[in-house]
């Protein structure tokens, strides 16, 4: 989108804009791929994808369901770093491919999408 501006608020402004609506998108979309990904027996691994903002900490969830994948959506800037973590005890296997529903693990196809679309 060009930047229309009077002054430099206004470019200032548009950027900070864009750039969040974009940092947004890469946060969507490596959620969303990566709970794709998750191979599923239980739920447990594909429900235990977190977003957080601001601080990476070690929550667990117990949950079964799909998760949000919409969460990281709601960023902003003033939020600080984002974070997509799983501390399901055995994602760390999963994502080494040891199962056949996830051979390539969950983050490296997010990557890819994000490369893909992002470039």
């Amino acid at each position: 989108m060009p930047i229309r501006a009077t002054n430099i608020d206004d470019i200032i402004n548009q950027t900070t804009e864009e750039f969040e609506k974009w940092v947004r998108q890469i946060g969507v979309t490596l959620d969303q791929v990566a709970v794709d990904e998750t191979p599923v027996v239980t739920g447990r691994a594909r429900g235990g994808w977190i977003v957080e903002f601001g601080r990476f900490t070690l929550r667990q969830t117990d949950s079964t369901a799909r998760p949000d994948t919409q969460r990281a959506a709601r960023w902003k800037s003033g939020d600080g770093n984002i974070y997509i973590h799983n501390s399901v005890e055995y994602i760390v296997y999963l994502e080494a491919g040891i199962s056949a529903q996830a051979e390539d693990g969950m983050l490296g196809p997010a990557i890819d999408a994000v490369r893909a679309r992002f470039g």
